[in-house]
């Protein structure tokens, strides 16, 4: 963000936005996850990708939950990716952004209570091991959370699974397609969905949009999942909040801040009750079929 920002404003409206999810209720699927009760979930191992992750307690479908968090985006590091370092190893590549409320506001403060529960919940579930969260972050003086996805897992976490083909508009020059290591791989699980919330003659909807439509500043929602990953025998389980889903829902104030003249006022403040494993977004036929995507279920 420049310093022309209006963070002070970009804190009141991201408070707004973070309370809309409050009054508006949750998603069927995708639970605020200022809204959760950790003893309403189970943490279990998954035997593909072979990791420690979480589902709702007393589940008979096995479905991993899924949880979403708004915020003003501070930091990115979103496709496409044009350049990779020599020497960067395959597991280290990945996209990731960094929210804030850019004040000590109460929802903000429970998401953050939330994922220290969800720690507590591994460390309890899992007694013979030691984790540690990989998604706390400090942006000039304000608490933040990190959000993250690999662009390629291991096969030996994944063996039976099938990879797929990187998106065009995450990988135009296929440089992680060339990735020169072998076991490696991507699939599903690394698929990340970017969306922008439109809202037309009082009809809110999604619409699929490019990763660079993202820019620091701007206010937007992320659905993610709790992951404990394998890491090398001695070290402790890295927790990481694994996005999944971004959902631009609103620019005008960095757009502002770069000299864009903007409408007055922000569009209305209403959250779309999305039925969702996946989340329905429209999107060009020629797309459809390329980006598709399938409900995220868990083999145990």
């Amino acid at each position: 963000m420049n310093a022309e920002y209006d963070s002070s404003a970009a804190a009141q409206a991201i408070g707004v936005l973070m309370h809309e999810t409050l009054e508006g209720g949750n998603q069927e699927d995708v639970m605020h996850l200022s809204d959760v009760q950790t003893a309403a979930y189970s943490a279990c191992a998954v035997e593909e990708p072979r990791s420690y992750r979480l589902t709702r307690r007393n589940s008979t479908d096995f479905f991993e939950a899924i949880f979403r968090v708004r915020g003003v985006m501070c930091q990115n590091n979103l496709p496409p990716v044009l350049e990779i370092r020599s020497g960067v190893p395959g597991h280290r590549l990945r996209q990731s952004v960094t929210l804030s409320a850019l004040s000590n506001h109460i929802v903000f403060e429970k998401y953050l209570g939330a994922m220290r529960e969800f720690h507590d919940l591994f460390k309890v579930t899992f007694p013979g091991e030691q984790f540690t969260m990989d998604c706390f972050y400090t942006y000039e003086g304000h608490r933040c959370i990190v959000l993250f996805n690999r662009y390629l897992s291991f096969r030996s976490d994944t063996p039976s699974t099938m990879q797929i083909p990187f998106d065009p508009q995450v990988d135009p020059a296929g440089l992680l397609r060339q990735h020169p290591h072998q076991n490696m791989h991507h699939v599903e699980d690394n698929r990340v969905s970017y969306s922008r919330r439109e809202i037309h003659a009082g009809r809110e909807s999604l619409k699929r949009i490019s990763p660079t439509c993202f820019r620091n500043g701007d206010l937007i929602e992320v659905h993610f999942t709790f992951v404990a990953f394998p890491m090398k025998k001695g070290e402790p389980r890295r927790i990481g909040c694994v996005m999944h889903h971004l959902i631009l829902l609103s620019d005008r104030l960095r757009k502002e801040s770069e000299g864009v003249i903007m409408p007055l006022g922000m569009h209305p403040v209403i959250i779309r009750t999305l039925k969702r494993k996946q989340a329905i977004v429209e999107s060009d036929p020629e797309a459809e079929g390329k980006d598709g995507g399938s409900d995220k279920h868990m083999r145990l």
